[in-house]
């Protein structure tokens, strides 16, 4: 740790270099990128290297590469041929994708938030990465921001955001695998909590039950009473449901404390609470091909007539539509269709096709919202909109 001689500098010696650059830098995280060391300043990024093929006190050098401002709360992450990095810009956040080019031989970054430059809030607790899921976590209060992405070579073929709200405050996040453990607040007691990213099957369904502080409880029947008595390990909790979980059906209960009872004979049961799902359309537009690329045609007057919803193994879902001066009106689709021979009553019903809603609107007066709030699968893979445009003038 210590200098042996005060007139030569020796390979063996401790190595003590600064950071030169136009502003003062102090140094934050350090992170391995590239074969080389990255390191980080609050508005500068520097690159350890040496000139030799060792690393000694004479041949070891900091050199500034990019000058990009960094959150220094989070540290930097980073993820197969990229690094991510927090950006805090006013009341909200940016997240930049950090990246080497081969072609120029430089460093350089991308904001991954630009399409959403007011979505992520700033002072963020919390960012984990999934990098089996390919699913990034940014967490503050009781809401966890998520970017879904996915590499096709050298082509990001998805980037997309969502958020998810919880009635607990987070704490922080750990990922194990495809595991994101989430450590919070409830009711003044400290919990830890899972979520499963790679959302399973569950055992003798077709699909994942979706509740919020889901357990998976056996019972004790009694043939007097005719219920089966369950005991919640997290005591009692406000808006619990009860769903069979030998075929997914919603089951009566009612409960004492901490000790819940369910009409009837059943031996697996779900309890858990649930969550709203919600993804709502932006303003449609026809495209046109120029020579500065494609570009939206905002002349003339688009009548969208309807939307046609490609939904896969779903069961239960709405749809809302909410035209400017007129009423919303509510569409609803529950699988129970006269039409389909596997529709029994008492189970839920697992269908794939499409579904139709009316919309007669302009393209930019109305809103179509696809929700759900059941335990039930929902999957919408696609839409369909059938329009009128007309132009009331022409180019020259």
């Amino acid at each position: 740790y210590f200098a042996t001689t005060g007139t030569d500098v020796l390979d063996t010696d401790p190595i003590d270099i600064a950071a030169s650059s136009m502003q003062v830098s102090t140094l934050k995280h350090a992170i391995e990128y590239n074969e080389q060391l990255l390191l980080f300043s609050d508005t500068t990024q520097f690159i350890l290297q040496t000139d030799g093929g060792s690393l000694t006190p004479t041949s070891v050098s900091i050199d500034a590469t990019t000058q990009f401002e960094s959150a220094d709360v989070i540290a930097p992450i980073p993820v197969g041929n990229y690094i991510y990095f927090i950006q805090e810009r006013g009341n909200f956040s940016a997240i930049r994708e950090y990246y080497a080019d081969n072609d120029t031989l430089t460093n350089d970054s991308v904001d991954i938030t630009a399409g959403v430059s007011t979505y992520i809030p700033n002072d963020l607790t919390s960012f984990v990465v999934c990098p089996m899921e390919d699913t990034m976590f940014f967490a503050k209060g009781n809401e966890i921001y998520v970017y879904k992405y996915f590499w096709d070579a050298n082509q990001k073929i998805q980037a997309s955001w969502s958020k998810w709200i919880y009635d607990v405050t987070i704490i922080g996040l750990f990922v194990v695998d495809s595991t994101v453990y989430v450590l919070a607040n409830d009711s003044s007691q400290l919990k830890l909590f899972t979520i499963d990213v790679q959302n399973l099957e569950d055992a003798g369904l077709t699909y994942k039950v979706a509740l919020d502080h889901r357990t998976q409880l056996t019972g004790v029947y009694d043939a007097a009473t005719d219920k089966t008595q369950f005991t919640m390990p997290y005591g009692e909790k406000a808006g619990l449901i009860a769903v069979n979980a030998a075929n997914g059906a919603d089951l009566v209960i009612s409960n004492s404390g901490a000790t819940y009872y369910v009409d009837g004979n059943y031996t697996d049961v779900y309890f858990g609470t649930q969550y709203l799902t919600k993804y709502e359309f932006s303003t449609v537009y026809l495209r046109e091909e120029t020579s500065r690329g494609t570009i939206a045609v905002t002349s003339g007057r688009m009548q969208v007539r309807t939307y046609a919803l490609d939904y896969k193994d779903s069961a239960f879902f709405q749809v809302e539509v909410d035209p400017v001066d007129r009423d919303p009106k509510t569409y609803t689709f529950n699988g129970r269709l006269i039409t389909n021979p596997a529709f029994l009553l008492g189970s839920p019903t697992i269908l794939t096709g499409t579904f139709t809603v009316p919309v007669q609107s302009k393209n930019d007066q109305h809103k179509v919202t696809v929700k759900s709030n059941s335990h039930l699968p929902f999957h919408l893979i696609a839409a369909e909109i059938e329009s009128f445009y007309n132009r009331r003038s022409t180019r020259g």
